[in-house]
């Protein structure tokens, strides 16, 4: 299997994306060289993806009552346009935000791969570069995208990541 295949494959299938991410990851356009929040790629993903079409958010209120009320006692009345249809939207929009940032990991994992194997699809894959760039992530809060793509081309440049590790110690 080479990269390609498995970025597409295995990344999306075994980690959790949640209810989105994958197509957040498929569908939206991601450039991981802007220097992009990764915030505000959510927000814009989530109010594009919010529904407009009244019996849409109608349904969505009603399946999903308690979480408008609270969306509605957290933003207030006015917070929410005065309308039970736009404190839906608001709701769903939030929804969808969360569920994104709870599964971050997954997606970060997903866009740094295709980062870092583009010019490589085809070489067969190293189980042991997914594992230093899954470490990466862990524990690293890469909001702002151009951060993740400078140590990931650090990465590139300097081996693998306990090499990294103990040059750091060193200085």
């Amino acid at each position: 299997m080479n990269y390609g295949e498995y970025i597409k494959k295995v990344l999306l299938e075994s980690k959790d994306m949640g209810s989105y991410g994958s197509d957040f990851v498929l569908n939206y356009n991601l450039d991981i060289n802007e220097s992009s929040y990764l915030d505000d790629l959510f927000s814009e993903f989530a109010d594009s993806n919010t529904s407009v079409y009244t019996d849409d958010v109608l349904k969505f209120i009603c399946d999903n009552y308690e979480d408008v009320n609270d969306t509605i006692n957290e933003f207030g009345w006015d917070g929410v346009g005065k309308s039970i249809i736009t404190a839906g939207q608001t709701c769903e929009g939030e929804a969808i935000w969360r569920d994104l940032d709870k599964h971050r990991d997954s997606i970060l994992l997903y866009m740094a791969a295709e980062y870092f194997f583009k010019d490589n699809y085809d070489d067969p894959v190293d189980e042991d570069k997914i594992d230093e760039i899954e470490s990466l992530i862990q524990g690293n809060d890469y909001n702002k995208l151009s951060e993740l793509v400078g140590d990931l081309d650090g990465l590139k440049e300097e081996g693998n990541l306990e090499e990294r590790k103990q040059r750091r110690k060193r200085y």
